[in-house]
């Protein structure tokens, strides 16, 4: 049952991931804000924005918080508002 969870947690984890990521690049392009300017603004590696943007690597909220500040978003959970409905969905799915 514990693996089964832990198994659980990571699919979560990266669905998490993934469609903040891709929030987050979507508010960037919005901006026409290239990622070198974000790292940049933010004081980043270019190549750990672009992990983060492709859902690869799970964030700080110290790292949110900066990513926030550099699109200009006051309200750093706006960045995962996305993301929270469709873990809902996938945990509603798992109910079934």
């Amino acid at each position: 049952m514990e693996k089964e969870y832990k198994e659980e947690e990571k699919k979560l984890e990266k669905l998490l991931n993934k469609n903040t990521g891709s929030h987050i690049r979507a508010l960037r392009q919005n901006l026409d804000m290239t990622i070198e300017e974000l790292a940049h603004e933010i004081k980043m590696d270019r190549s750990h924005l672009g992990r983060i943007e492709r859902g690869e690597v799970t964030m700080s909220y110290i790292i949110l918080l900066k990513i926030s500040y550099g699109l200009g978003v006051k309200d750093p959970r706006v960045l995962y508002l996305e993301a929270k409905d469709e873990i809902y969905r996938f945990l509603r799915e798992k109910e079934q």
